[in-house]
């Protein structure tokens, strides 16, 4: 498991004081009023890791408040829109230590994505590459070779246990969940859905 955790990313400034939005990560929208410091990184660590590329600075915030399911966010460092529109697309990141406890059954989506994903059969079904956050229910985003993309429900019905440790999760989908996102090639080589 990574030490670093990204909890939002900043999409825009916002005013003229050097305000920016930040699309939470995170459930909890309060948890970013606890903050008192921040990394903010130019990549997510979920996704590419840190390399030599990665613009990292530590900013101390100033102020937050949630409006419309976005945080607004005063670093003290950032003085002006100008400032502020230069970390458009940065990550918010945080040490693992300073993470909100979860309750049972949940994890960071920090921690699912590569895991592997096998059917209760033993068959693996492909990677975790994304969660996406719906008002239903969340839905995990799976990487096959054989399917393409899978959409699974992220409900107990179906995700029968995960092992972040291992970074497997165990699923058992309906039937017909897999042959919906089957592949189907062309006489010309693409692929249609």
């Amino acid at each position: 498991m990574e030490d670093i955790l990204d909890i939002g990313k900043i999409t825009s400034a916002h005013g003229i004081q050097g305000e920016v939005n930040v699309f939470p990560l995170t459930d909890d929208l309060n948890r970013f009023c606890q903050l008192k410091k921040i990394t903010l990184a130019s990549s997510a660590s979920t996704f590419s890791g840190d390399d030599a590329r990665t613009r990292k600075m530590e900013v101390r915030l100033e102020s937050v408040r949630v409006h419309n399911r976005m945080v607004i966010i005063k670093f003290e460092e950032v003085s002006s829109r100008d400032m502020a529109e230069s970390l458009k697309g940065m990550y918010l990141r945080i040490s693992r230590k300073d993470a909100v406890k979860l309750p049972p059954d949940s994890y960071f989506i920090h921690d699912l994505i590569g895991c592997t994903v096998k059917q209760k059969s033993g068959n693996p079904l492909g990677t975790l590459k994304d969660v996406l956050n719906l008002p239903a229910n969340d839905l995990y985003v799976v990487s096959s070779r054989e399917f393409g993309e899978i959409l699974v429900p992220a409900l107990k019905k179906f995700i029968l246990s995960v092992d972040i440790i291992r970074k497997e999760i165990l699923v058992e989908l309906p039937d017909g969940l897999v042959e919906i996102n089957a592949r189907k090639e062309k006489d010309d080589g693409s692929v249609s859905v």
